[in-house]
């Protein structure tokens, strides 16, 4: 009840007539959660689900966010960016009213290892710039990474921000996200959607190679596919569920539309200080 979630806006003062607003009714923390930053460590099962007061309308503004199963391969998702509103400048503490976003790379958990000087398990990501200039910074953390499907608009949210350096974008210096792949199972249990184990269309570009098997022909003809797994397109789905972890909506009888053109000023990736892009124009309230 302390807690009010704004969803479908990209700005704090002012959040717009299309903002919707929700308090928190139940918070679900990871049990094993360990901060072991302090040891050279990381902080273990860094991951929380909230589930909303009501349910959210889905509009051009709200929409559910894909969230990645083992066989999705994350080298082939290049399109990646973080966002949020934490501070964009240190040493002023300056914490913009506007959402930031920024381009970003995947570093090979190796590497990340290497640099940071500390290991780094499975549940980890890592990702920012080696050059330095984009990256996270302090208030930043839960944020997410997300990556956009070559072929269409669908994006993935990868992972949600756990920790990163003292120095916002410094080079060679990657941020360390909780992995959502590695934690999919764990959502599923905590939320009891039973469409998480449901097969879903994977990225054109990022599907794990199998070996070709060879099976017998179908003694009946098989049924087919329900219309969600049409090519990958935004959905609008017919009911409305509360819980706000990536793609946990049930596979309901879906309705697919083409994406309108933005009501808003076209946001563009933009390297600045501190690791930030800046916007172009004024943008227009949601």
């Amino acid at each position: 009840e302390r807690y009010k979630l704004v969803l479908g806006c990209n700005r704090v003062i002012r959040p717009g007539p299309d903002a919707q607003h929700r308090f928190v009714k139940r918070l679900v923390k990871h049990r094993h959660i360990h901060n072991t930053l302090k040891t050279r460590g990381t902080i273990l099962n860094d991951i929380a689900l909230v589930e909303l007061s009501e349910p959210v309308a889905c509009t051009d503004y709200v929409q559910p966010a894909c969230l990645p199963d083992s066989r999705v391969a994350l080298s082939a998702l290049t399109d990646c960016y973080i966002s949020g509103w934490g501070n964009t400048n240190p040493q002023n503490d300056h914490y913009p009213d506007i959402l930031q976003e920024g381009k970003v790379d995947f570093f090979p958990r190796q590497n990340c290892s290497k640099l940071w000087n500390r290991p780094l398990p499975a549940m980890n990501l890592c990702a920012g710039l080696e050059r330095g200039g984009t990256g996270t910074c302090q208030g930043d953390s839960g944020g997410p990474i997300q990556c956009r499907e070559e072929r269409s608009e669908r994006y993935w949210v990868l992972g949600v921000l756990s920790w990163g350096p003292l120095a916002c974008g410094a080079t060679r210096q990657p941020s360390v996200f909780i992995s959502l792949q590695y934690f999919r199972d764990w959502i599923q249990q905590q939320t009891k959607e039973e469409d998480l184990s449901t097969p879903v269309r994977l990225p054109v570009f990022a599907r794990v190679s199998t070996p070709a098997r060879r099976t017998p022909p179908p003694t009946t003809k098989p049924s087919s596919p329900a219309s969600w797994l049409s090519p990958p397109m935004w959905a609008r789905p017919t009911a409305l569920y509360s819980w706000i972890s990536p793609g946990s909506f049930p596979p309901l009888q879906w309705r697919s539309w083409s994406p309108p053109r933005p009501k808003t000023t076209r946001w563009y990736p933009r390297t600045r200080p501190h690791g930030w892009s800046r916007h172009t124009h004024r943008p227009m309230p949601c």
